[in-house]
């Protein structure tokens, strides 16, 4: 359904393609090596995290169907839940045997698997996963678990249960070994409690094997360049993904946990030199002021820092920052609360924030009064997103990011534009950054953005897209796709950078409802044509969210589970291409069916295949009781969908 007319295409090819002939298989080699990938890159070292994967021809939009793609295996076994994104490298020597796909998948219980990337295709239900010999690997030491929501912050369970451990998106450097083959290593961050005390630690394994002999692994603490907080793992998580610059720097950011009682520790970003882990690693805090509503948190909604060099040809890292103190347009002030910031690069030898970074005028209300929301319509409530340089004449070097009010706000990064204060409640008063486009009209209000953008740019167009949802309405998200500026039509202070948002669709005229928002990605050949380009997302329910008695756990009521579903759409009509729940077989219900996502479930595409990693199986809400042990929730999933050698028959 919402396909396009078969006269926009070669009409013998679609026809073959739709009567099952196979698809071409091509030989391509694209890593996935950090959270929302961003391919082809657009410098050396930079990080715009735009989702869009321009290399991948063996999944196009005239071959999509039900009956020609679908599931390929599933690990439904995994000790935890999967919120960080796979990860994917291709051409390693895994045990230094044959070379092959491995795809990185970190749990909640503070575990890292390594599965076969390739697996073939089977002929009727799925198979399982092959999991590579030696994995999983557990990342706690002796007599740790991983803690539970209820152990941390303020014991305040929401869309982060039960399990925290490794929760923020893994990020792989590779290396060229000497036989040709890839190695490198993947850095990851855990969390772990032994009695009553709590850590993070960082990891740097070698991704031929994950053998923990010669492992790195550094606990991670504030030092004297931030303040100090002697809770500071038990009131903190690092939920954003982890960034690798091309200055060598490894970033790692935190935010406050949900439900920490005031005043609320600070965000904090470190800075490891990769060379030398165990170095003290650079340290900055974005807020320090022990008010009612501080924190400053660098909550990413599952995405991370991004990185890129300025036209000077300086390197700058990007991030958002929600609530929080601020006092950047003061002398002498550091607090960067509700901020766009751009940060020095650590090869500079020390983390500053430049006080060009990006503030709404009405950051004070936004954060601290109690007119808007009970001060709490974050500008940094989602990740930001860099548009690829030069896909407008007028600003060549754009970021995009949304917040709590379904504002979509476009600012330059090489210069973002400062803080024009304003003693008005109103949105957007005082603004100083190129241009805010309200996703709807109403304010307070509007649909929250938590998640991330994605961008798709052809030869002609340029698509951004954002899944949010309504707030205090969790079956009211949808995922949208805006048509934004391009060299044609270059941004002006008057009109919108974006045209009227088109809904992702099933059925003509009615949205599909994404709840609790979804980030999507984008996958094409190229960026010549569109022909071939695909949205995807993954439908999560909300399934942990504590909104319903269905059951409790820990005193908390949540909703029964629900399965998720993964998505593919038109990138131009945003008509359904798949649906994992669309396609049963003789003897096979719903045979691509995937467990209840997360809320953070990013789907990976490379290489002719979709990875993604969710909840566990569906639970019987009557064998969960209050208080009763974490195996509720507790468990994973993963994933493989891929294309079928021989078309399948859909009844």
């Amino acid at each position: 359904m919402g396909r396009r007319s078969a006269t926009m295409f070669s009409g013998c090819l679609l026809l073959a393609l739709f009567l099952g002939a196979a698809p071409q298989q091509f030989a391509q080699t694209t890593n996935v090596t950090t959270g929302h990938e961003d391919i082809p890159a657009i410098c050396t070292g930079c990080v715009y995290r735009t989702g869009q994967d321009l290399q991948e021809s063996t999944i196009t939009y005239s071959n999509l169907s039900d009956s020609t793609f679908g599931q390929f295996c599933n690990y439904t076994t995994l000790d935890g839940q999967v919120y960080g994104q796979p990860l994917v490298v291709t051409n390693v020597k895994w045990g230094g045997g044959q070379a092959r796909t491995v795809v990185y998948v970190a749990t909640m219980n503070g575990s890292l698997y390594a599965f076969d990337g390739t697996p073939s295709a089977p002929s009727g239900s799925p198979g399982g996963c092959t999991l590579l010999s030696g994995t999983p690997v557990s990342l706690l030491l002796s007599g740790e678990t991983a803690p539970t929501c209820n152990n941390l912050g303020g014991g305040h369970c929401q869309t982060i249960a039960p399990n925290v451990g490794v929760l923020g998106a893994p990020v792989i450097n590779t290396t060229t070994l000497g036989d040709g083959s890839t190695g490198g290593t993947i850095y990851l961050v855990t969390e772990a409690l032994s009695g009553s005390n709590y850590y993070h630690r960082l990891w740097a394994l070698d991704i031929t094997s994950l053998s923990l002999t010669g492992v790195t692994s550094i606990s991670i603490t504030p030092n004297g360049s931030c303040p100090t907080d002697t809770n500071f793992s038990k009131n903190h998580i690092q939920r954003p993904a982890l960034l690798l610059g091309g200055d060598g720097y490894l970033y790692v950011a935190f935010s406050m946990m949900d439900g920490t009682q005031p005043p609320l520790p600070n965000g904090v970003i470190f800075a490891y030199d990769t060379t030398s882990l165990s170095t003290a690693p650079l340290c900055l805090s974005m807020s320090e002021n022990l008010m009612a509503k501080d924190g400053g948190g660098i909550w990413g909604g599952g995405g991370g820092p991004l990185y890129a060099q300025d036209p000077s040809g300086s390197y700058h890292i990007f991030f958002n920052t929600g609530n929080g103190f601020f006092n950047l347009n003061t002398t002498g002030g550091t607090d960067a609360g509700d901020t766009f910031v751009k940060m020095s690069s650590a090869s500079t030898a020390a983390l500053s924030i430049d006080a060009n970074s990006y503030t709404p005028g009405d950051q004070y209300f936004r954060s601290i009064s109690t007119c808007t929301n009970g001060g709490d319509v974050d500008f940094g409530s989602g990740n930001p997103m860099l548009i690829p340089d030069g896909e407008n004449t007028t600003w060549q070097h754009l970021a995009v990011s949304g917040d709590k009010e379904g504002g979509l706000w476009f600012m330059d990064w090489t210069s973002p534009g400062g803080y024009t204060g304003t003693s008005s409640c109103t949105s957007g008063i005082g603004t100083n950054n190129v241009q805010t486009f309200q996703i709807n009209s109403s304010f307070p209000g509007g649909p929250l953005i938590h998640n991330n953008p994605a961008f798709w740019e052809s030869s002609t167009t340029n698509y951004l897209f954002i899944g949010p949802y309504e707030d205090g309405n969790p079956n009211g998200g949808e995922l949208l796709r805006y048509q934004i500026c391009g060299s044609g039509s270059p941004i002006s202070s008057t009109s919108p950078c974006t045209n009227a948002g088109t809904y992702a669709w099933e059925i003509a005229s009615t949205p599909l409802i994404f709840p609790w928002g979804t980030t999507p990605s984008v996958s094409a050949s190229s960026t010549s044509g569109l022909s071939d380009a695909i949205v995807w997302a993954i439908r999560a329910d909300g399934s942990v969210v504590p909104n319903s008695s269905s059951f409790t756990w820990n005193g908390k009521g949540f909703a029964a589970a629900q399965n998720g579903k993964l998505y593919g759409f038109d990138v131009l009509t945003m008509g359904k291409l798949y649906d994992s729940e669309d396609c049963s077989i003789t003897g096979y219900s719903h045979v691509d069916r995937i467990n209840p996502a997360t809320k953070y479930s990013i789907p990976t595409v490379a290489n002719g295949h979709v990875y993604l990693g969710t909840q566990g199986p569906l639970v019987d809400p009557a064998s969960c009781s209050d208080n009763a042990s974490s195996t509720c929730f507790s468990t994973g999933s993963f994933y493989i969908f891929g294309h079928f050698s021989t078309a399948r028959t859909c009844i």
